[in-house]
């Protein structure tokens, strides 16, 4: 079975589970934890995929890191997902989960790119922005990319405005070499 399939599911039976139990709001700041503890933790992210790695052990592991800093619904899901052998899709499941609430709630993905950090004031600038430009709710991150000079990037969904000294030195770059 395709793995995406699979990630699409679990995250769609995730989410009914915590509508059911009110606790949407709650389990998606668990996955959001949950996804930038593991872009953070490479030894997780390899005892998630070890075929050495017993799912005994791994359910033990995630159940010490993980019970008393997400909610039992959420630990419950991912010990779910290690007794079914899934594990190696947990990463997929939890950016599907959020991307189907964000769809369900009629909020779009946004990131912000710039050469230096923004402050929070701007960053929340940059959203009002974004949000009466596209004219929809806009859930934003935000990055630090020194390789774009200057300006910045703005990606929403498939959409990209790109304000960066490094694509315009290109454009420049590019018309002078044809000329």
């Amino acid at each position: 079975m395709n793995h995406s399939k699979i990630a699409v599911r679990y995250a769609k039976a995730l989410l009914e589970f915590a509508s059911e139990q009110k606790q949407i709001e709650s389990v998606a700041r668990d996955v959001h934890f949950l996804q930038s503890f593991l872009i953070e933790s490479p030894e997780l992210q390899w005892i998630i995929n070890s075929p050495i790695v017993r799912p005994s052990e791994k359910a033990n592991i995630f159940t010490k890191l993980f019970q008393t800093s997400v909610q039992a619904e959420t630990l419950t899901f991912l010990l779910l997902v290690i007794k079914n052998g899934r594990e190696t899709s947990i990463p997929d499941m939890l950016r599907d989960f959020l991307s189907i609430m964000r769809k369900r709630a009629g909020i779009q993905f946004a990131h912000f790119s710039s050469p230096v950090a923004i402050s929070a004031k701007t960053l929340e600038e940059v959203k009002a922005f974004t949000e009466s430009y596209f004219k929809t709710k806009v859930e934003l991150s935000a990055s630090v990319k020194t390789e774009l000079l200057g300006g910045f990037t703005l990606q929403v969904e498939d959409q990209l405005l790109d304000a960066s000294i490094r694509t315009k030195l290109k454009t420049i770059q590019q018309s002078l070499l044809k000329a």
